[in-house]
């Protein structure tokens, strides 16, 4: 099991006075040094993801959680400019006869479909 140092970043309220979800300041294996998130991100498939969001939750007693794709579109992604991949949401579409998960690309602010199998970045958030 692999249990992580929590950094926030902390919003009481978004801008429409509801309490604001709380996130890492970078995704998962990375540190906010200045306004870039820096270091070797841990890249993930979404279900594996999810699981260790899970697991985060248990060991911090917190709901953590992936964003969903609405919520990735509010990270601040100018922490990201620099990153090669995409953010990994917890939704997911079915495209054909295969299911694409939902990713933001951090360069664009765009949401994307990728296979499942995809490695990307994950940001844990949780509601206050």
């Amino acid at each position: 099991m692999i249990v992580a140092v929590i950094m926030l970043v902390v919003s009481q309220f978004d801008h429409l006075g509801d309490p604001a979800p709380q996130w890492l300041d970078c995704p998962y294996g990375q540190q906010l040094v200045a306004t870039q998130c820096s270091g070797d991100p841990v890249l993930m498939d979404q279900r594996s993801a999810q699981q260790f969001a899970l697991e985060q939750a248990v060991a911090d007693q917190l709901n953590w959680r992936l964003a969903t794709a609405n919520e990735l579109k509010r990270y601040p992604r100018e922490r990201l400019l620099t990153s090669d991949y995409q953010l990994l949401s917890s939704e997911h579409i079915a495209h054909g006869n295969e299911f694409m998960v939902i990713t933001l690309n951090p360069q664009t602010g765009k949401l994307e479909y990728q296979p499942l199998h995809y490695r990307g970045l994950f940001v844990l958030i949780r509601d206050q």
